[in-house]
């Protein structure tokens, strides 16, 4: 189970250091996560 915790965290930082592209269209998807999720969201 931790392993594979480990993993995925592993994998999911490997990506997020090659990421270079803004994420598109990013502006509607937060005001989406903000209906979904409420004031939870910091801007």
């Amino acid at each position: 189970d931790e392993a594979l915790k480990k993993s995925v965290y592993l994998c999911i930082a490997e990506i997020e250091r090659k990421w270079t592209q803004p994420v598109w269209n990013w502006g509607l998807i937060f005001n989406q996560f903000l209906v979904i999720f409420g004031q939870r969201l910091n801007r």
